[in-house]
């Protein structure tokens, strides 16, 4: 395997590292969006305006009852006749209708309800895959640490400068090229979690 395969096969380690970072930041976001569909009852009972729909019905009420009122009356002639029908009217519609919303209001909170307990599953089941999605990441940063002796992944942004310097001649290997930049560029270190302090890339080689 040449140099350049060498550094070729780490780029596309790194790319596979990423997705699996990509994914576990997915999975969190995920969980994040669905909360956002967990609503309360107080939520509900805001969202179906229940004050609004009342009105509007004892509005639709009183209007059925003063058309009947005047329709018996002008009929009749008699005003008490249509003075009870028109009570009938407005009394029965407005009962009516308070019946009607209670049960729609009713039946949207426990939709919500099972809305809730739909929702709260998914996020259990995604809260259970997090664990693995760490652990597949770790597994296979341990393989990369292994497959890739000439950078860390940390310092995976840099992969485009050891190309570069192999492709130019600079450096006849990935090693080389890593000291190089290393003296290139002296913030190119990683923390050591065994001593907690920062090390050059090269100890970490060497190591």
């Amino acid at each position: 395997m040449t140099e350049l395969e060498r550094v070729d096969q780490a780029v596309e380690y790194f790319r596979r590292y990423d997705q699996k970072s990509s994914a576990i930041k997915q999975n969190r976001e995920n969980q994040e969006y669905l909360k956002t569909y967990i609503h309360d009852e107080d939520y509900v009972v805001k969202n179906f305006q229940l004050t609004t729909k009342r009105a509007k019905a004892l509005g639709i009420s009183a209007g059925a009852g003063l058309v009947l009122f005047l329709l018996v009356y002008f009929i009749t002639k008699i005003i008490i006749a249509a003075i009870v029908l028109g009570a009938f009217a407005l009394i029965g519609i407005s009962v009516f209708s308070v019946c009607l919303q209670h049960y729609r209001l009713t039946a949207a909170k426990q939709k919500q309800v099972e809305i809730n307990e739909g929702i709260t599953e998914q996020i259990e089941i995604l809260k259970a895959r997090e664990p693995q999605l760490i652990q597949d990441k770790e597994n296979f940063r341990a393989g990369i640490e292994k497959r890739v002796p000439f950078i860390s992944v940390d310092d995976r942004k840099y992969i485009g400068e050891i190309r570069k310097m192999i492709e130019s001649g600079d450096a006849a290997t990935a090693e080389d090229a890593a000291a190089m930049l290393e003296q290139k560029l002296p913030e190119l270190v990683c923390f050591d979690l065994k001593t907690n302090e920062l090390r050059p890339l090269t100890a970490f080689n060497e190591a």
